[in-house]
């Protein structure tokens, strides 16, 4: 267990830490970018695919307690979907919930739909993994 995990802990027992849903579709970049989160000591969940949040995050099994993400670090290109379709999808679950897009390209139109979207930060590749920390830690923000 990390040391800052144990400090956040023992200071923090009663505490729940926030819980990070990281989709992309490159396994090296969402290793990282877990690992970067989770030093912050944040509960982090990997997804190489933004969809299963539908069926594993949004609709866990019955046995399972339901548990509501405090934050989607998503990647736009997602095999079936189109740039921002996810959010789309996401809002109709849950359109409070913080989000960090990742995108390949943005453009105009795209930054005025997540800006619509509520999307709390939009980082075009190749972006600074600390600007990326700094917005999921911005989002988490009460």
């Amino acid at each position: 267990m990390e040391l800052k995990t144990v400090l956040y802990e023992t200071m923090h027992p009663h505490a729940r830490r926030a819980w990070v849903v990281v989709a992309t579709l490159d396994l090296q970049a969402r290793q990282l970018i877990a690992a970067m989160l989770r030093d912050q000591g944040l509960d982090v969940s990997e997804l190489d695919d933004a969809v299963a949040l539908f069926g594993g995050v949004f609709r866990p099994r019955l046995e399972d307690e339901f548990r509501r993400p405090d934050l989607l670090v998503i990647e736009t290109s997602q095999p079936g979907l189109a740039g921002l379709e996810i959010v789309r999808r996401v809002r109709r679950v849950d359109p409070a919930i913080p989000v960090v897009l990742l995108t390949a390209r943005m453009d105009l139109a795209m930054a005025e739909e997540a800006e619509t979207l509520g999307v709390d930060c939009v980082l075009e590749h190749p972006f600074d993994y600390a600007d990326l920390r700094a917005a999921a830690l911005a989002a988490l923000e009460p």
